[in-house]
């Protein structure tokens, strides 16, 4: 069985995870997107 603490480990140990910080995501939710364009990047500029 995978525990909580097995997931945590596991996303400690990716060498991918400080991309995250790239992107625009929800907080405290699941991010589940469809959408071939993926999240929003953080860097695009604000439309006015």
């Amino acid at each position: 069985m995978t525990t909580r603490q097995d997931c945590l480990a596991l996303d400690a140990q990716d060498a991918l995870a400080p991309l995250r910080e790239q992107f625009t995501l929800p907080t405290g939710e699941i991010y589940l997107d469809g959408n071939s364009l993926g999240a929003k990047p953080a860097s695009s500029a604000r439309r006015p």
